[in-house]
């Protein structure tokens, strides 16, 4: 009898510990963008290069970020995939990583501990980046009331000059 409740108690964890917020993953991409906040700091340019797949080191497509209270539904419907996870939480938003029409992994993360926004090349509905922006430029953005941290694709890069231009 002890022996089958370990074996429950493992299976339960495997199926609901895998769900989730990947934290590793949140806790890298803290950490790289911290650090190239730093070395953008100390460059003319500004900036400072990231590459995405280095952090993210799984198989992805493409990734898409969404705002707080978006439920699965919503989701299912702006990347076409069924998809039965959690909504957005309040005061965060999800990093939502997609590899041949399934989803690989998610990060939630509190902009307000972690001021991320990252900006897309051509304006859309959703902020949707697929495998060739893998390169992003990274800076930070002041203003009298808080700093941001920007992560722009490199390939358009000039069209945010007067955020990251010293």
């Amino acid at each position: 009898m002890l022996k089958r409740g370990r074996i429950v108690i493992v299976l339960i964890s495997i199926l609901f510990g895998c769900s989730g917020s990947d934290t590793k993953l949140l806790e890298k991409l803290k950490s790289s963008v911290n650090n190239h906040i730093i070395l953008s700091s100390k460059n003319r340019s500004g900036y400072s290069v990231l590459t995405l797949s280095n952090i993210a080191d799984f198989e992805w497509d493409k990734f898409y970020v969404f705002d707080e209270y978006v439920t699965s539904e919503e989701i299912n419907g702006t990347t076409g995939i069924q998809w039965n996870g959690s909504t957005v939480p309040s005061g965060q938003r999800r990093l939502f990583f997609i590899k041949e029409n399934e989803v690989v992994k998610y990060v939630d993360y509190r902009p307000i501990d972690f001021p991320l926004f990252i900006y897309e090349c051509e304006p859309s509905k959703q902020y949707v980046f697929y495998k060739k922006d893998d390169t992003f430029i990274v800076f930070k953005k002041c203003n009298k009331d808080h700093c941001i941290y920007g992560l722009v694709p490199y390939r358009c890069k000039e069209d945010f000059k007067r955020f990251y231009k010293k």
